[in-house]
């Protein structure tokens, strides 16, 4: 067996950001972690694999998902000559990005096999690079760019025992001191959050010389957690989905009445104008309809208002009537503190439309959100 003498010349470090989102395409909203690692050992085999542990931010808003990585593996050798005068320098490293959903290892912890590593923890593959190196007083570098076309959901929630670990299982055969670096930028971002905003109102659609109200679920955007908390975190909306069922109340209804179900995005400070001294978190309200030919004065119309779904469910007399909601091309969207989401109800009648003619409405609508 050969003895082998370790060298630890470690550097480790992390470093957290969060990048802005590009407005025109959302879609490339994400997060970075800096991972930095560093190992300078002597042997002459592959004997022994170290690894170096990091962590992702312990107040992460949901589960993450890594999306892509860009940076740098390296590795830097001394010359060794033979008698000849000739560099016989050989080394190669296999490196390794993982992350394990149980168990960490500490700062340069030693295993002798694969085996062993996946004994001690549950591992999953995240990033592999290879570099193999011929020239001694030199640094061989390779870098890495991309995007995977599908997610790969990280499993360690804040709070689990888990963590990313960075593999260096390298070696300069001819055993002068060798030096392994890892400086890369993982890019992730988090599974999606279903939140809802179903709810269920009685609804009048009465006819044109009388107004009727308008009803709204409303969930406000607040950052942070727990008690006295909004219920929905600010991210990016990317699908609106779910069915509006609207039925007539009673065996009295006559004539045609209608219902315009919108979901929209209250921003610039719209939400606490529209529904003055709300509560923190999800809440129901009503307000006027317009009367006659006069528009619809409901606050889901204003210049700073987004509407995400639009579709109206029509029916006559007793009719029960279920209508899907889809997103249209407003999505996707982001929310920031103090915005707020919203599913209106607007009815209204036309001339046929009885006085008494109310509505049973119950929507089962929900937004798919990706937080900050």
């Amino acid at each position: 067996m050969v003895k082998s003498l370790y060298i630890y010349s470690l550097f480790f470090g992390m470093l957290f950001s969060v990048t802005s989102v590009n407005a025109e395409n959302p879609k490339e909203h994400y997060r970075t972690l800096h991972v930095k690692a560093e190992l300078t050992k002597q042997t002459k085999s592959f004997q022994v694999k170290h690894l170096f542990p990091f962590n992702f931010p312990n107040d992460l808003p949901g589960e993450p998902v890594f999306k892509g990585v860009k940076g740098q593996f390296s590795t830097t050798t001394q010359a060794k000559f033979d008698k000849d005068g000739k560099d016989i320098t050989s080394s190669e490293t296999l490196f390794a990005v993982d992350y394990s959903s149980n168990n960490c290892p500490k700062v340069g912890e030693a295993v002798s096999s694969y085996q062993d590593l996946a004994n001690k923890y549950t591992r999953y593959s995240l990033v592999q690079n290879i570099i193999k190196q011929t020239k001694g007083n030199s640094t061989q570098l390779s870098d890495v760019d991309y995007m995977l076309p599908k997610d790969i959901g990280i499993h360690i929630n804040t709070g689990d025992k888990g963590c990313g670990i960075v593999v260096f299982d390298g070696t300069d055969f001819t055993g002068y001191p060798y030096t392994m670096k890892v400086d890369l930028q993982l890019k992730y971002t988090f599974e999606p959050i279903t939140n809802g905003l179903d709810g269920e109102f009685i609804i009048g659609a009465y006819n044109l010389k009388n107004p009727a109200l308008n009803a709204y679920i409303v969930l406000p955007v607040k950052s942070g957690s727990g008690k006295g908390y909004g219920v929905l975190r600010p991210g990016t909306i990317y699908a609106v989905n779910g069915n509006v069922a609207t039925s007539a109340v009673s065996i009295h209804n006559k004539g045609n009445w209608f219902v315009r179900y919108i979901t929209a995005v209250y921003k610039k400070n719209s939400c606490q104008i529209a529904f003055k001294k709300h509560g923190p978190t999800k809440f129901f309200w009503n307000d006027k309809t317009g009367t006659g030919n006069d528009p619809n004065p409901s606050s889901v119309f204003w210049p700073d208002v987004t509407i995400i779904s639009d579709f109206t469910s029509a029916g006559k007399d007793r009719d029960s009537i279920m209508a899907q909601a889809n997103g249209n091309q407003k999505l996707p969207i982001h929310v920031e503190d103090g915005d707020c989401v919203v599913q209106a109800a607007l009815p209204y009648g036309d001339r046929t439309t009885g006085s008494g003619s109310n509505m049973n409405m119950e929507s089962q609508v929900y937004i798919r959100t990706v937080p900050d």
